[in-house]
């Protein structure tokens, strides 16, 4: 099933589709069969001469015969064949991709850097210039782009000091030997060497402009509240049981005040 943005996006047209399919069905079902033999009327039974239509059909239904003929007499044999394969379909729904819009290898990559509620631009920017000196020199990048002290929402550029981007083009897909994928694995393993001096960088793939998502984490949990004291404490408790967990990276904690 599609899920998240896409299955709100296009709802509508999922219900129509289905709708659709399933007057199809009534219709090859009860209708189709009335009008063709109204149209067509009586034939012979053995016609002098098939046309290649009829005779593939014919081998079509004798298979389909066969078969039928096998399963009902094995019956025994079919139950075995078919526990099995429904033993195997549990398996694969995991290893089957639910996305949408599938991930395009456009060589778009962006360093997310985002500094705690508070730091000023030039702490940004200097943060940002140790991930700059990081992808300097690098023969898969055809052009970089730096912007500090501000996020992109959209078509809109909002002034906040604390975060900063750098959008990275890869070359061209014939001149470079891995995948946008491959390469945000590389440079993330690249950048956990490096101290910044606040805040962490999150490396991802740009998206296509127009489809947001809410946030920009995969996982977000809010805690509200009025003593800003106490949501602190309780956002690093929260921050540090996930840390624990082993199976998240790029935890931080931020407030909005």
């Amino acid at each position: 099933m599609v899920r998240g943005l896409a299955s709100l996006l296009f709802h509508e047209l999922i219900l129509v589709i289905a709708c659709i399919m399933a007057i199809s069905l009534v219709m090859a079902i009860a209708v189709t069969p009335i009008v063709m033999a109204l149209v067509l009327g009586r034939r012979a039974a053995y016609p002098e001469r098939l046309t290649f239509t009829e005779r593939l059909i014919e081998r079509v239904t004798d298979s389909y015969s066969k078969l039928l003929t096998f399963s009902i007499r094995g019956r025994w044999a079919t139950i075995t064949i078919f526990i099995a394969m429904l033993l195997i379909g549990t398996f694969l729904p995991p290893c089957l991709g639910t996305e949408f819009l599938p991930k395009m290898d456009d060589g778009r990559v962006m360093v997310k850097h985002r500094l705690p509620t508070g730091a000023s631009v030039e702490q940004t920017s200097q943060s940002l210039a140790q991930v700059e000196s990081a992808v300097a020199g690098d023969k898969l990048i055809d052009n970089t782009f730096t912007l500090v002290g501000g996020r992109v929402w959209g078509l809109y550029t909002y002034e906040v000091a604390n975060e900063g981007e750098i959008d990275i083009q890869l070359v061209e897909r014939g001149k470079r030997r891995v995948s946008t994928d491959q390469y945000i694995k590389q440079l993330d393993q690249r950048l956990v060497g490096i101290s910044l001096t606040a805040g962490k960088a999150m490396v991802m793939q740009q998206t296509m402009k127009g489809i947001r998502k809410i946030g920009n984490a995969d996982i977000e949990v809010k805690v509200k509240g009025q003593d800003a004291q106490q949501l602190y404490a309780m956002a690093n408790g929260v921050a540090q049981s996930m840390q624990q967990l082993g199976q998240f990276k790029n935890v931080y904690v931020s407030m909005d005040m």
